[in-house]
């Protein structure tokens, strides 16, 4: 087995092309910033609290390694195979994971703000408070996740059978603060283009709003009325507001 600093030594010299198999490997702590594992297998490799970023991780294989809280912001990860990998609260920043294969990986707790996911297979896959801002989730496989449309058809159906109905009156800016650049228009219904359902997960996707007036105009000065119904939202912890997927805007608030 190559150890930590084993291996340490061998990224010194940035010249080296690291497509060597260290399958198994207990690279926990190691240095690999910017280094070369294009096509590597490090399949159940202990990279637990490594420094990956920036490196190049190109169809790399990674199932099962434990990555926990190892940092691989700015790292070149698309088509990379990351079944049942532990990636628990780390760094992914403007992570490059286009293709990546991350079935049942744990992500929970990761901090994925500004991360390329456009086609990665996302099944089962533990999305729970991970900080999702800005990411673009329109094309991955979401199927048993957190944000999978599944889970807001079964809490409509849920409301539907319980004999609940209507919904609420709430509040939010006119424009996108954070994520796009929507014009919430009066007489107009809109749907994000993925929300999640994970009630205990602050920034996830979906339309935010909020239940008063005053808290609307914490974020914009400009806020219109919408109308939301039962089962088409969730309650975001300590921020004072739901995340919708689907409201109608109703009117602008006028002072």
């Amino acid at each position: 087995m190559i150890t930590t600093n084993e291996f340490n030594k061998l990224t010194k010299d940035k010249r080296v092309k690291y497509v060597l198999t260290h399958k198994h490997a207990n690279l926990s702590g190691a240095n690999l910033s910017g280094a070369d594992l294009v096509g590597a297998d490090l399949s159940d490799t202990d990279l637990s609290g490594a420094n990956l970023s920036g490196a190049d991780l190109v169809g790399t294989d990674l199932s099962d390694a434990n990555l926990s809280g190892a940092d691989l912001s700015d790292a070149n990860l698309s088509g990379a195979k990351l079944i049942g990998a532990n990636l628990r609260r780390m760094n992914l920043r403007r992570t490059d994971l286009r293709h990546a294969d991350l079935i049942c990986a744990n992500l929970s707790g990761a901090d994925l703000v500004g991360a390329n996911l456009i086609g990665a297979d996302l099944v089962g896959t533990d999305l729970s408070d991970a900080n999702l801002s800005g990411v673009d989730l329109s094309t991955t496989n979401k199927r048993g996740t957190c944000v999978d449309d599944a889970g807001f058809n079964v809490a409509r159906d849920f409301v539907r059978n319980c004999g609940v109905k209507g919904g609420l009156i709430v509040y939010r800016s006119r424009r996108s603060k954070h994520v796009g650049n929507t014009h919430y228009i009066p007489g107009h219904t809109y749907t994000a283009p993925c929300a999640s359902w994970a009630i205990y997960t602050k920034c996830h996707p979906g339309i935010y709003a909020c239940k008063s007036i005053e808290q609307a105009r914490d974020y914009s000065a400009n806020v219109v009325k919408c109308y939301v119904r039962h089962g088409d939202w969730v309650p975001v912890p300590g921020k004072g507001c739901i995340r919708c997927r689907k409201l109608r805007v109703l009117s602008e608030v006028v002072e």
